[in-house]
């Protein structure tokens, strides 16, 4: 297995590189590879998700030929809150693996010959100020048993620890209600034993105008406020749920509840007027 990174120059303060959970690939039986950004001490970049001030990385995977990349898997990120102009950003820093699962040609085309894989990025980093930056990656694998690569895919199965399991899988008796009328509406988790719990929105999700304040909370319950808005795109809660106090560590669930606003009933004993057909 080898590899190569390129960042934007010296004075750059993330580098990306390429990089496989296995020392080999197996034909037939999925590869994990992951976009890995290291980051200078005291900058940050951002989730693939909401944030207010901003933008998350954009990465590009070029695949030998008969190898299949599916969707990536982002692990859930930090709240950064700007109290002084109550601003939310939900960020990384140190380092970021963004995971894509590859499915392998069950017979290779190129025999024992080693495959390259490549790999480039555009993202921003801060810390004062904002710096956009790129950068290249390749690795080369050879077919073979598909033998872990220990210090990769530690990170790899932390990114997919963090990514969160699907929401039929949270625990007994959490609820998740909402309503959403004309103007304003409210979503309310509740996890019984939970003694944190923190909501991260993905792109799509309702806006949540106080969740820089309301996004986290002690305790079991979380009460997030929604705000309708004309984007059709955005029709749903969704998101992930940190959930801290249940056993080692925290966990992570996957939110994708779909919300329809109510319509606004006119003043008792208005007229409304005739549909016109």
């Amino acid at each position: 297995m080898g590899q190569t990174s390129e960042s934007p120059g010296s004075g750059s303060h993330a580098t990306l590189s390429l990089v496989s959970a296995s020392q080999t690939w197996k034909p037939g039986q999925e590869l994990l590879l992951a976009f890995q950004l290291d980051i200078e001490a005291g900058w940050h970049t951002y989730w693939r998700g909401i944030s207010d001030t901003g933008q998350p990385p954009q990465f590009t995977l070029t695949l030998p030929d008969g190898f299949v990349a599916k969707d990536p898997i982002w692990p859930a990120p930090h709240r950064e809150v700007s109290s002084a102009i109550d601003a939310l950003d939900h960020i990384y820093e140190q380092q970021l693996t963004v995971v894509v699962p590859v499915t392998t040609p069950a017979t290779p085309q190129t025999g024992a010959q080693p495959v390259l894989f490549k790999a480039s990025g555009v993202w921003l980093v801060c810390k004062t100020a904002c710096v956009p930056e790129k950068g290249e990656a390749t690795l080369t694998l050879s077919a073979g048993d598909g033998a872990i690569a220990p210090k990769p895919a530690a990170a790899v199965q932390t990114t997919i620890a963090r990514s969160g399991r699907p929401w039929s899988q949270a625990p007994k008796g959490t609820q998740l209600t909402h309503e959403l009328g004309a103007q304003s509406g409210t979503c309310s988790i509740t996890v019984p034993g939970a003694t944190w719990l923190a909501f991260y929105p993905d792109q799509g999700c309702l806006p949540m105008p106080l969740l820089f304040k309301e996004g986290e909370a002690k305790g079991a319950a979380l009460r997030l406020t929604l705000a309708p808005q004309d984007d059709p795109q955005a029709t749903s809660v969704a998101g992930l749920l940190e959930v801290r106090g249940l056993g080692d560590g925290a966990q992570f669930f996957q939110v994708n509840e779909r919300v329809k606003a109510e319509p606004a009933h006119p003043p008792k004993g208005a007229e409304s007027e005739p549909q016109k057909e």
